[in-house]
Parts: C-alpha cells; structure tokens; sequence
C-alpha cells in the first residue's frame, strides 16, 4: 500500500480513568474469592471492558493513510492492529466536529473537573457513519478533511 499522507492520533490519556480500573481490579482480586459464579461472571466481564479501555488509553493510536483512491484506518492496541479502507470518491458528508460523548466530568466532593473535547471527523461510507478520532487526543481534523477533499 503506497500512501500520500500519513497521520498518526495516539489515543487519549485518560489518568483518572486508569486509577478507576486499577483500584476495580484490586478490589475484583480480593472479592473473587468470596463471591457467587453469577457475580464473578460478571465482574469478569466488567473487568474486561475496562482492561480494555486501559489498554487503548495507555497503547492505542489511529493511523490514517491517505493515497490517491483511499483512505486506510488502521487502530492499533498493544500490537495488535484492524485496518479498514475506504474508497475516497464513497465518502459523503465529511464533517468536522466536537465530539459531545468525550466530555467526562469527574466529581469529587463538588470539585468538578471537566476533560478536554475532542473534534471528531464524521463520514458517510455505503450508508454507514464512520468516526474518525473517538478517545484520542486532539489532532488536526481539518488538514484531514481537506487532504480527503482533494
């Protein structure tokens, strides 16, 4: 695959979430013992979206290739990587915008402590939407969005 541009987007740091799964995990380790198959199951599957979501914040990252026919996605977490492409002249609606989900607010006591909002780039591909930059950092969405236009 021969490519143009090429952009990389690490993913976003999250540290108040970290501490959330690490302390979870501590307290799943010392409850296994003493808790019923259906509760273990459970915390089990809990824990393991929020491994997840500790993975992406400490290894994951986009990479956005862009050549003269397509634009390749490929997300990677701890090695392992998933690349989808898509045809440029398929791509409908390109849009650049804040996306709303990525504000968390962490209270403590009534000390409110917002995260920072991230853009987003929002595509129609075949009738689907495609999010591009969902839990990364902030990256420079527009130079995309005008490379995608040309």
């Amino acid at each position: 695959m021969t490519s143009d541009k090429v952009h990389i987007i690490k993913s976003k740091k999250d540290f108040l979430s970290i501490a959330f799964v690490l302390i979870f995990v501590l307290i799943f380790i010392a409850k296994s013992e003493r808790t019923e198959y259906f509760l273990n199951l459970l915390l089990t599957l809990i824990g393991l979206v929020f491994l997840y979501q500790l993975l992406w914040s400490l290894t994951g990252k986009v990479q956005l290739k862009i050549d003269r026919q397509k634009l390749y996605i490929k997300k990677s977490i701890i090695g392992v990587s998933f690349e989808k492409s898509y045809k440029l002249d398929e791509i409908k609606n390109i849009v650049l915008k804040k996306d709303s989900n990525a504000n968390s607010y962490w209270n403590f006591g009534g000390l409110l402590i917002p995260d920072k909002n991230p853009t987003i780039i929002e595509f129609v591909h075949k009738d689907k939407k495609v999010i591009i930059g969902k839990g990364c950092q902030e990256f420079n969405g527009q130079q995309i969005i005008n490379e995608l236009k040309k």
